[in-house]
């Protein structure tokens, strides 16, 4: 059974290098049958890419205006977030794609989400935080949770009997759907099973490998059990209603006279920041492949007919994180060259080649050792490069010469297992 990520787009089976697929913005429509039919059409985009189960929507509330997974989010309310949610995953579901409501819970904040410990009194849990899968479970009866990182009140969610068990199985009318972990987010095998958790992800886990007869139920609803090849189908009707959610979701909250924009008085327009860049959607698990992908730079020449001057300036140029030195792998070809030792010897190695170093499994028990290699031309002379390494011990070498290193191994869970955010 395949999955992909799907919050804002059926993206398939890869992050780089994937099939097209419509990304949508769902934002503050209020429009219920809208999100049936965003549901509706990523089922569509699901299908095209052999995807059984999307992992979405995500139904955390909006803490802060600067939270990190805000824009794969509905809301700060939990009533318009479940109700918008559910009928979403009717949509979905209606088409036979499953989804994973995610990232049960208390997930509202991304700084340090893997390791903190999110306190919260019983009345907000179940008034606030809870209430957007409360509704969902209850309403569209999802295939799927996914836990999250995160402790909530002293333990961490997959080993928590009181939400998996007591409030999800039991006191939500019985769920009897998969609940299945993030990506690395299991801590336990005991305390995890005897909380209710089902499936442990990635596979083959590292806690919890066992065959379970929820999947067998869940197989039964396929007639073909073989995952096509990932395709991609550019329809207009999808292209006509990501545009009407996005408008749809537009609030304008002040209008001195200036809008709508007179073109026939439009001497020049300025434009600033990111114009020439496309801002479509997010990054991490909401990254899509878009189908069209323009900028603000070129839609404007594209809406205006007469004689505007368009004027541009970047500004102050800030980086949330420092971009990848990414180019080329050692033949010669776009990406990294990835070996990784199970043993002393050089020659013994798993060798492949990786389009983005970020947050992956290394996908190889009893690892001695990793490297990762590759071609680097910047675009302008430079003396300073900063790196940023994350797998137990590191070494960073530039034209043979050792130019970081950090021995000390982590006792992160999840960086012993993977490699993240690297260079």
């Amino acid at each position: 059974m395949k999955l992909s990520d799907g919050p804002n787009g059926a993206r398939g089976g890869t992050f780089d290098h994937g099939k097209p697929a419509a990304c949508v913005s769902l934002a503050a429509s209020w429009d219920s049958e809208l999100a049936v039919r965003i549901g509706k059409g990523m089922a569509e985009d699901a299908t095209t890419n052999g995807v059984r189960l999307l992992l979405g929507p995500t139904v955390c509330l909006h803490r802060r205006p600067t939270g990190g997974r805000n824009f794969e989010s509905f809301s700060e309310d939990p009533f318009l977030t479940g109700k918008l949610a559910s009928k979403y995953i009717e949509g979905l579901q209606s088409k036979g794609i499953g989804a994973a409501v995610k990232h049960f819970a208390a997930n509202e904040q991304e700084t340090h989400r893997f390791t903190i410990d999110r306190h919260v009194s019983e009345r907000a849990l179940r008034e606030i935080y809870l209430k957007p899968f409360e509704i969902a479970v209850k309403a569209a009866d999802p295939w799927a949770i996914m836990t999250s990182y995160n402790l909530l009140n002293g333990s961490y969610v997959d080993e928590n009997k009181h939400l998996l068990t007591g409030l999800l199985r039991e006191q939500w009318g019985g769920f009897q759907g998969l609940i299945m972990s993030d990506w690395g987010s299991v801590h336990s095998t005991s305390a995890s099973l005897n909380a209710g958790h089902d499936l442990e992800m990635p596979g083959p886990g590292y806690y919890t490998r066992r065959r379970l007869p929820i999947l067998c139920r869940l197989s039964r609803l396929f007639p073909e059990p073989i995952i096509p090849p990932e395709s991609s189908i550019d329809r207009p009707e999808h292209r006509q209603l990501i545009r009407q959610a996005g408008a749809d979701g537009m609030v304008l909250l002040k209008n001195s006279g200036i809008l709508p924009l007179k073109e026939n008085e439009l001497k020049s327009i300025a434009l600033l920041g990111f114009a020439k860049e496309y801002l479509g959607h997010g990054g991490g698990s909401a990254a899509v492949n878009s189908q069209r992908k323009i900028t603000p730079f070129k839609a404007f020449p594209e809406a205006l007919k007469g004689d505007v001057e368009l004027r541009y300036a970047e500004g102050a140029r800030t980086w949330r994180i420092f971009p990848p030195l990414q180019k080329y792998d050692d033949e010669k070809q776009p990406g990294h060259t990835m070996r990784v030792f199970s043993s002393d010897s050089p020659e013994q190695c798993t060798t492949s080649r990786i389009y983005k170093l970020w947050y992956q499994s290394v996908g190889v028990p009893g690892i001695k050792r990793i490297t990762v290699t590759g071609t680097f031309r910047p675009r302008a002379s430079a003396s300073i490069i900063s790196v940023s390494i994350r797998w137990e011990t590191q070494r960073f070498i530039l034209n043979d010469e050792k130019v970081f290193e950090d021995m000390r191994p982590t006792a992160d869970l999840i960086a012993r297992n993977k490699i993240g955010m690297i260079l």
